[in-house]
């Protein structure tokens, strides 16, 4: 009896916990939507099921919070977020419930807690958001990091292409598009450099966000 009791307080907790984590997704959505007119193009290349990482450019705060609310329509989803929106008690609770997985970002050699997580959760079937510049690129150039190949490598995931566009100006009520490009997989050689053919993946992939561009309206 006493075990049935705690199953169901455990069950009531995590069902209240989606409850409330898909109204908090549905908020998102609609803000997005009201203030910045934002534009999901091709949403249904998202695969419904399976290790999947979506690679997306970054230009803005913005587009972890957009791009997390609406790939969820189709999956649970995760997204790597800088350890500094976790010290906010009320901020962390928010992160937490769009996905977010603290990351440290100045680590030396890089955070493993924050890998091991993203292996789990890919190894898991799980949905993960990264962006594999690394950071916002106001107005920089930025050469892409070999983590997202190396996860990718580790876990056989699919790796999905998205471009964000004008999300730098989404504080000014500028509108919004995010368009998705086709599932890539990674599949290195036997023999091969590693190191290399992570590098040239990274490459590769942020060559195909770039080249992804907006359908004519």
């Amino acid at each position: 009896m006493k075990y049935n009791s705690i199953f169901c307080i455990k069950t009531y907790r995590r069902q209240s916990l989606d409850i409330t984590r898909n109204i908090v997704l549905i908020s998102v959505r609609l803000l997005y939507k009201l203030y910045n007119r934002i534009e999901m193009q091709g949403l249904e290349k998202i695969p419904a099921s399976g290790p999947l990482i979506i690679a997306a450019n970054h230009l803005s705060n913005a587009d972890p919070l957009a791009l997390v609310a609406y790939a969820s329509k189709i999956r649970k989803t995760n997204v790597l977020a800088k350890k500094e929106l976790f010290r906010f008690w009320p901020l962390a609770t928010f992160v937490k419930m769009m996905g977010g997985l603290p990351v440290d970002r100045k680590k030396a050699g890089g955070d493993i807690a924050a890998f091991k997580k993203s292996i789990t959760i890919l190894k898991e079937n799980g949905c993960l958001v990264m962006f594999p510049e690394g950071t916002r690129l106001k107005g920089r150039i930025l050469k892409p990091k070999s983590g997202i190949s190396l996860i990718a490598h580790k876990t056989g995931a699919s790796v999905l292409p998205v471009r964000i566009f004008n999300s730098e100006n989404s504080l000014k009520l500028g509108k919004m598009i995010m368009k998705f490009g086709n599932v890539k997989t990674f599949n290195p050689e036997k023999g091969s450099d590693i190191k290399k053919a992570y590098s040239d993946f990274s490459e590769d992939l942020m060559k195909d966000i770039y080249s992804i561009e907006k359908d004519k309206t």
